[in-house]
């Protein structure tokens, strides 16, 4: 059995662990427990509150389609760029919650799969030629 070594690292830059068996027949196993922070004792990248913000942000623009579509079945009129904004808003609710799942599952699993990120930059093409759409309008 090989002694469990612990080694605290404080100073920025790049670290390299070299791990030596000497044995042919002998394995050994490795846990890393790692926790990297910015300078300045900034947060990590991993302690950031994107997924929280990104469902925030997925609720809130719920509630503005909410009234948005209250307000347009109240006037029952429809102009094309009511239409347009209707259509957008609905664009970006979806690539806001597309993002929040994107969020949770690196979050989750550590990786997302290459077919989920294909997908993440087709919704947000939509999203950005949605956007500049109606802002030609």
């Amino acid at each position: 059995v090989l002694p469990q070594t612990t080694l605290a690292v404080n100073n920025s830059g790049k670290h390299y662990a070299v791990l030596l068996a000497c044995s042919l027949h002998e394995d050994i196993s490795v846990s890393v427990d790692a926790s990297f922070m910015n300078g300045n004792n900034h947060l990590s990248s991993d302690s950031i509150p994107i997924p929280v913000v990104t469902v925030v942000i997925v609720v809130l623009w719920a509630a503005l389609a909410v009234f948005w579509v209250g307000n347009w079945i109240y006037v029952r009129q429809r102009s094309k760029l009511h239409t347009a904004i209707t259509l957008f808003l609905g664009i970006k609710i979806c690539a806001t919650a597309f993002l929040a799942f994107e969020w949770y599952t690196l979050k989750n699993a550590g990786e997302v799969p290459h077919t989920q990120d294909v997908l993440y930059s087709l919704v947000r093409i939509v999203e950005m030629t949605s956007f500049l759409s109606v802002l030609m309008l």
